[in-house]
């Protein structure tokens, strides 16, 4: 489907009144993309689907100079924000695959996002946007976070957390992201986290999966490094030769130490599958 036949549906334009965004989007079906526009409003969101096929709310209020903003395909307002515009939702909702919707963040302002995902793909673009805080959810739908341009988030974040059902979860160059906590739980699928650059700052990660592989991809310089595994009878683990076992399921590198400034931590727990740590 070509993008000339992608519209523009909203844009929040930049006002005087707030200098951050907090946005929280609602997707039951379709492929979505988030990427950073040069020069480009604080948040615009294109598709190739006709609006007023949907029952659509596009809401805003500013506090505290933060613009609090939510955009939900899923139903009406129920009035809570200052502004909102509703849409009746189309009666056949036709493949998922074929429904594009694009959200474009410029590199100038600063957000915390909240994505919720229902059926279908996410590609995430973080490029040199500035995100304090990310939470990604979603039902059945295959997640890639990344930074394609390799420009690293402008700030730090102070906390990643996602939710997947169902669907695989690839996280690329996760060290850019300078994410100080993250909490990924997958149900069924696979989780993938790239480390193979140490991240810049002292950083947790937790990670679960219910059943599938969690590959966690470690820096191979001597950054700091423990890892905590949750024992399970159904659940094989792979730690690179570069680990020792220092207690029962928790490993350290040759570079770890607990007081270090760059410390990386992990939590993981697959209950069944396999848990495997290697550098690259």
């Amino acid at each position: 489907m070509g993008y000339s036949q992608v519209k523009t549906h909203f844009i929040l334009p930049k006002e005087k009144t707030f200098d951050k965004v907090d946005l929280t989007f609602t997707l039951p079906k379709g492929t979505c993309y988030v990427s950073p526009k040069p020069d480009s409003e604080p948040v615009s969101i294109a598709s190739n689907q006709d609006i007023e096929n949907y029952v659509h709310s596009f809401e805003k209020k500013i506090r505290d100079r933060t613009c609090v903003t939510n955009i939900n395909l899923e139903g009406k307002s129920d009035g809570g924000y200052g502004e909102s515009i509703s849409y009746r939702i189309f009666k056949n909702s036709g493949d998922e695959g074929n429904q594009i919707w694009k959200i474009y963040l410029t590199e100038n302002i600063p957000y915390k996002l909240d994505l919720n995902y229902g059926i279908g793909d996410a590609f995430i673009d973080l490029s040199g946007l500035s995100v304090s805080d990310l939470k990604i959810k979603t039902g059945s739908a295959n997640l890639n976070v990344g930074f394609i341009s390799d420009v690293p988030n402008q700030i730090d974040m102070d906390a990643f957390n996602v939710k997947v059902d169902l669907g695989s979860v690839n996280f690329r160059k996760m060290y850019l992201s300078n994410a100080k906590s993250v909490i990924a739980d997958v149900g069924f699928g696979n989780l993938y986290l790239d480390y193979s650059i140490a991240p810049k700052v002292k950083s947790e990660i937790r990670a679960s999966v219910g059943a599938g592989d969690l590959i966690v991809i470690v820096p191979a310089d001597e950054t700091p490094i423990i890892v905590n595994v949750k024992s399970s009878m159904l659940c094989r683990i792979k730690i690179s030769g570069d680990f020792r076992e220092i207690k029962e399921n928790v490993y350290v590198n040759e570079g770890y130490h607990p007081d270090a400034g760059n410390l990386m931590t992990f939590t993981v727990d697959v209950s069944m599958g396999n848990i495997i740590f290697k550098s690259r």
